[in-house]
């Protein structure tokens, strides 16, 4: 429910919304793009976060508030892309046979 949501943090995302309809236009997002470009930026800001920058100097917005930003545009893209909105090829993820190693594959044992 909508009322549990943290309403300092939902403010926070709403500068990141407004942030982007000002550099791009409203609702750009809506148009859909390839998801790289959401997880690119996402794990941008969440590395530039963890090495203890909190506020991006370019936009001068919180790190994280803009990784959620892009977490939840890629929710949107998913729901998108099911319901027929945006095009399949948009969803440009991995799709190979990549399997998750564990720690005695990795060392060697």
């Amino acid at each position: 429910q909508l009322f549990w949501a943290p309403p300092a943090a939902l403010r926070e995302l709403a500068k990141v919304y407004g942030y982007g309809a000002e550099k791009y236009a409203p609702n750009n997002f809506r148009k859909g793009y390839n998801w790289s470009l959401s997880y690119n930026s996402l794990l941008r800001h969440v590395l530039a976060a963890e090495e203890g920058e909190d506020i991006d100097p370019e936009s001068g917005l919180m790190h994280l508030a803009q990784a959620a930003w892009h977490c939840l545009t890629l929710i949107q893209f998913y729901f998108d892309k099911e319901s027929g909105a945006h095009p399949p090829e948009l969803d440009d993820r991995w799709k190979g046979q990549t399997r998750l190693r564990g720690p005695s594959e990795m060392l060697g044992d």
